[in-house]
């Protein structure tokens, strides 16, 4: 039973190392943080204290442990819930701010139930003690029947300072990329979001608020809002790329393919 969910996992996280590697030449892109949620055993597990393929181990993010985030043994995925515990996962080595180059996270999710003033779910931080938050991704009533639509900002925004996106249909799988674009000069970076089918799902937005942006990124974190606004779904195939030098961009992916291996 176990190894119907395990194949599809690894085929997944391993093609994109595959990429990386053959993508050095041109755009030298690094993964430094990877989890495929995959379990050695069948017993759904807690997401604190696990450690992915690439980055460090799953830390709690403030201190609620209400509704305790899970690796779900069946699916191999996560399960965000509301009112409930957040966690965050370390890079292999935070990503310096270096202007013309860019960092993306990537995901799976599977949109469950959400509310017409929405919430964010996902986002980065500099690093696990920081309560600045980067990158956030919101989910919140589409204009059709049973559709979402996904919502950009790149710090805490001021009112009407989130970008939406067009309707999305719940309860199907999509692949999202998030990306941080490192642009000269203060208050300048921009943020994109690309959806499975809709590469420009959300073009380049803005900087919001008057927090100027930091100066290295460390980790990627889930959040579970409050029930009043926040969206539930289910999270998988977790992945941070950066563009550092080539050397440490073929380590990261050569060592990916072989951790996956292990853990297989």
């Amino acid at each position: 039973m176990k190894n119907t969910f395990l194949t599809p996992k690894i085929v997944s996280i391993a093609t994109a190392a595959v990429a990386a590697i053959a993508g050095i030449s041109s755009s030298h892109a690094a993964i430094v943080f990877a989890d495929s949620f995959t379990l050695p055993n069948d017993l759904d597990t807690p997401l604190i204290g696990t450690s992915p393929v690439i980055g460090g181990a799953w830390t709690i993010t403030g201190t609620s442990v209400v509704n305790p985030l899970t690796i779900s043994a069946a699916s191999n995925d996560v399960f965000l819930n509301t009112n409930g515990q957040d966690a965050n996962g370390a890079f292999s080595s935070p990503v310096t701010k270096t202007d013309g180059e860019s960092l993306t996270v990537g995901a799976t999710i599977d949109m469950l139930t959400v509310s017409a003033a929405g919430d964010y779910f996902l986002h980065m931080s500099v690093n696990a003690l920081s309560s600045n938050f980067y990158g956030r991704v919101y989910a919140r009533t589409g204009v059709a029947t049973n559709t979402y639509q996904l919502g950009l900002a790149s710090s805490t925004p001021p009112t009407g300072g989130i970008t939406w996106g067009g309707d999305l249909p719940i309860g199907s799988a999509v692949k999202i990329d998030l990306t941080w674009n490192f642009i000269t000069g203060a208050l300048n970076d921009t943020f994109s979001l690309a959806v499975t089918g809709a590469p420009n799902y959300i073009p380049a937005t803005a900087w919001v608020g008057t927090a100027a942006e930091p100066t290295s990124i460390g980790t990627v974190n889930l959040r579970q809002g409050t029930a009043a606004t926040a969206p539930t779904l289910r999270i998988d195939n977790l992945l941070v790329t950066a563009i550092p030098e080539p050397s440490t961009a073929l380590l990261g992916a050569v060592g990916l393919l072989g951790l996956l291996r292990r853990r297989r």
